[in-house]
């Protein structure tokens, strides 16, 4: 079924047997990397950088509420990427779900003034918004029937953390963790969610209710209470980032990693550290060759990789466009009698702008 936009406006890494080790050092890192401000040179710097963005985009009288939200967004943010220990240093947006019914505990601000921080805040790109829909049960309160519809059951928020002339945030659906068949995976089970409380408003019963809840103080564990769920590992290893960096060695895990996890792990050659990258290509461009059916062309995949990376630390959408050819051409393998899929791969790509834009703009490094 169809996901809708806010803006009309990974992948399953479970078979592989390191990720166990991963997702609990996660959980450990979360309870030590919560507290607040220790990230405060990263948030303070994202908010300079956006200052100049929200005082001539943004009308006086709703500036103060907008620098709120985008406050507790980026403090959310930086808290999840180093508690994912990912590369924060060269991440410049990253994208994440949460519900955003909860920003008023986080930032002390009204419902209704929260969403129109964050319509203000889409509006001048630092903040991009791709609804998660599924199909859950609702009780007729009359007729004591059950009936199913679709209802949000959150957002994918990409926050731009370093803001700077001609760059917006921006989700692309391509990059959104899928199942085998290509559709978009939901993020959480609205139903078991309801039926234990997990849910925004019994979060803010709970608030409402703690003695402890100071008034003035930014409660970001709330926007992460469903992006770092204790019930549900599976999400803490989850590609979230267009930036991100898995907690594994990435040369090791793509060797072993099935198609699809081993299209959508690409990202993650962004931020692999310089000395590593290399053999995260080599092995990743080996992979490849194998999943296409096309091990005497392997160089060309190295290649093909090398230039794509070359291309995003420039600024271009090199990596993304691949993956999302890579996807389609998995997709028609799985349908199709396919007897050459790297020759269709390598095709798609030549139809493509980014056959001329990446490939043969950016020397191999």
């Amino acid at each position: 079924m169809p996901v809708q936009n806010d803006q009309s406006n990974t992948s399953t890494f479970e078979r592989a047997p390191t990720i166990q080790a991963a997702v609990n050092s996660t959980i450990t890192a979360l309870q030590q990397a919560a507290k607040p401000h220790v990230h405060q040179a990263q948030i303070e710097s994202a908010l300079a950088l956006a200052e100049d963005r929200i005082t001539t985009q943004i009308r006086p009288r709703a500036r103060h509420r907008a620098r709120l939200v985008y406050r507790a967004l980026v403090e959310a943010t930086y808290t999840l990427i180093h508690a994912r220990q990912h590369n924060a240093q060269v991440t410049t947006s990253y994208c994440w779900f949460t519900v955003l019914d909860v920003l008023p505990l986080a930032t002390k601000l009204s419902t209704a003034t929260c969403e129109r921080a964050t319509h203000d805040l889409r509006e001048i790109g630092l903040l991009a918004t791709w609804s998660d829909w599924a199909t859950t049960e609702f009780l007729n309160r009359e007729t004591g029937e059950v009936f199913e519809t679709r209802a949000r059951t959150g957002v994918w928020v990409c926050v731009l953390l370093k803001p700077r002339e001609g760059l917006r945030a921006r989700i692309h659906p391509a990059e959104l963790p899928r199942d085998d068949q290509g559709q978009l995976l939901s993020q959480r089970d609205l139903n078991a969610d309801r039926k234990t409380g997990h849910t925004a408003h019994q979060l803010k019963q709970e608030v409402r209710e703690s003695i402890t809840h100071q008034v003035g103080k930014f409660d970001i564990q709330s926007l992460l209470h469903w992006s770092l769920p204790k019930t549900k590992l599976k999400s803490l290893v989850t590609r979230d980032s267009l930036t991100s960096q898995p907690m594994t060695n990435l040369a090791e895990f793509m060797v072993k990693a099935g198609p699809r996890e081993l299209v959508e792990v690409l990202s993650a050659l962004r931020t692999e550290v310089p000395q590593r990258r290399r053999d995260a290509v080599q092995a990743a461009g080996t992979a490849l060759a194998r999943v296409f059916n096309d091990q005497q062309s392997v160089r060309h995949y190295y290649r093909v990789l090398w230039r794509a990376l070359q291309a995003d630390l420039q600024g271009l959408r090199g990596l993304d466009t691949l993956q999302t050819e890579m996807q389609r051409v998995l997709i028609d393998m799985k349908e199709l009698p396919i007897a050459h899929p790297g020759a269709l791969l390598t095709s798609r790509l030549k139809e493509s702008d980014w056959w001329n834009a990446v490939y043969r703009s950016h020397p191999a490094a």
